[in-house]
């Protein structure tokens, strides 16, 4: 009987690699980037599915992209829903809840999302159950306290601190947020608004009379594009910049703590396999993310007047000359 029930998983299994091979599969994805960030990540899933064993024309990934600009999510997921896509890759809590306002039945499978439960999207991680899935980029508040920590040992005597965020992607409860972490390490916060290049200027002028002595920015759509920009402008004005993308540092940025998600559309075009063959999303675990880096810009750091003590360099996964 095992061996009688071997054989028969097996014709299933071929059977499920003949289905997706010979039906059409479309796959929707809603990212909040510039185009030449999110054609990239299109071509590295659209490899991936490849990778799994979907033949090229029988797999259809169909890229809607807002360019940074967060209020053309709602329309663009509206488009998807029209084109009847199987599923949706979306990247953040914004492109989630928008797929979800425009198709509440499309599956969807994240990446880059914050606390997935404690925002409604899911009933717990290992079963998140209503039909959506992904990769979580851990609790927001734990990461950004992680990272004023780690700035304190850089920092000792910061007394002020702002918060550059983008208005059209940042929670309602972002004054609270920032005055609990100022509560938290000991300094008084300012949030600072800019959701576009020509808003950067004034904001760090605000900075600058708030007599701020670092800059928090976080994961953002709109940073992602600017963080050159943003990283001049802090060091014009003589702010230390602390970021959650692991790429700032490379740009001037002073540090960066960021999650690692190792292969995330890798681990996506599973889930997203699995799901065009008849699994539910929410049966699927949410993943969390197990690694984190930390980088610092010691060139940065010194145009700033700060030495990086020995135990920070100690913890560090880089350090930029």
């Amino acid at each position: 009987m095992p061996a009688r029930r071997t054989f028969l998983g097996l014709i299933a299994s071929l059977a499920g690699a003949s289905y997706a091979q010979r039906t059409p599969q479309t796959i929707g994805m809603l990212l909040p980037y510039k185009e030449a960030l999110a054609r990239e990540h299109h071509e590295t899933l659209v490899r991936e599915m490849l990778a799994l064993g979907y033949a090229k024309s029988r797999l259809n990934i169909v890229l809607r992209i807002s360019d940074n600009d967060v209020t053309r999510l709602t329309a663009l997921a509206e488009d998807l829903a029209k084109l009847k896509v199987a599923l949706v890759v979306a990247v953040g809590s914004l492109a989630v809840e928008a797929a979800r306002r425009a198709d509440p039945a499309v599956p969807i499978v994240f990446i880059s999302v914050a606390n997935p439960v404690g925002q409604g999207m899911a009933e717990s991680l290992a079963r998140p159950g209503r039909n959506i899935t992904g990769l979580t980029n851990f609790s927001a508040g734990e990461l950004v306290h992680k990272r004023f920590e780690l700035l304190r040992q850089l920092m000792p005597n910061m007394a002020l601190a702002a918060y550059l965020v983008n208005p059209t992607s940042t929670p309602d409860d972002i004054e609270k947020r920032a005055r609990d972490t100022g509560d938290k390490f000991g300094f008084r916060a300012l949030v600072v608004r800019a959701s576009s290049l020509q808003e950067l200027e004034p904001a760090f002028q605000a900075i600058t009379a708030f007599q701020a002595q670092a800059v928090y920015v976080p994961s953002d759509g709109f940073f992602a594009g600017v963080e050159s920009e943003i990283a001049k402008l802090s060091l014009r004005n003589r702010v230390a910049s602390v970021w959650a993308s692991e790429d700032a540092p490379s740009v001037g940025g002073l540090m960066s703590y960021s999650v690692v998600l190792e292969n995330p559309f890798g681990r996506v075009a599973s889930y997203a396999a699995r799901i065009l063959q008849g699994e539910k999303a929410g049966d699927l675990p949410i993943q969390e993310p197990s690694k984190f880096r930390l980088v610092i810009n010691r060139k940065t750091a010194t145009a700033l007047g700060l030495k990086i003590p020995q135990v920070l360099v100690l913890q560090a996964d880089q350090i930029i000359e």
